[in-house]
């Protein structure tokens, strides 16, 4: 019997295949969300501290933000070539199945991604993830805000304990989705 609670590999070419190509316009490999993307869906996309994906209260609020529009399980795909580690992944989206995720694939990057495309999860191994989605999803998801979540995420990428070229480019990221407020005003 399968544990609901963790992660499964995805070992079939074809579905491995099938994974890949539903991130194909979504993901600028390996750190990235397409702008284009995004901007076709008119969502919004923020980034969010992380060291090793999620912790308890993030993966908390995603599991919550998910059920919410109806998503149990989302296909992790690795962004970049990661052998002898597994391209892709099944995740349970309760808080369990996606502390196991970062419990397997800390450091390394993953999109989360429902089969509907409804939402994205971008989890680098760059000290952050960025949710990618409606609105109010996104708020729900990092439990902020989003202009509450954007100045957290420069705080942290702009403290000057950071050693270059790491500040610079977790400036960029925070300078690169600052746009993306899927009709949400910042205020």
């Amino acid at each position: 019997m399968t544990n609901r609670n963790t992660i499964e590999p995805v070992i079939d070419q074809a579905q491995v295949e099938h994974a890949m190509s539903l991130i194909e316009d979504v993901v600028e490999k390996p750190h990235h969300l397409r702008s284009e993307w995004i901007d076709q869906h008119r969502w919004a996309a923020v980034p969010v501290e992380s060291a090793s994906h999620f912790h308890e209260r993030e993966a908390e609020w995603l599991s919550k933000a998910a059920a919410e529009v109806g998503c149990y399980e989302c296909l992790a795909v690795a962004t970049e070539p990661l052998l002898p580690t597994e391209m892709c992944y099944r995740v349970p989206m309760t808080q369990e199945g996606l502390l196991d995720f970062s419990w397997k694939c800390a450091g390394l990057n993953y999109v989360l991604i429902p089969e509907d495309r409804s939402f994205a999860v971008l989890c680098t191994s760059d000290d952050y993830f960025i949710v990618a989605g409606q609105g109010d999803f996104v708020t729900k998801a990092i439990g902020s805000s989003i202009p509450t979540a954007r100045k957290m995420f420069l705080r942290f990428g702009d403290d000057p304990l950071w050693q270059e070229p790491e500040r610079s480019h977790l400036v960029k990221v925070a300078e690169k989705y600052e746009q993306y407020n899927g009709g949400w005003q910042d205020a």
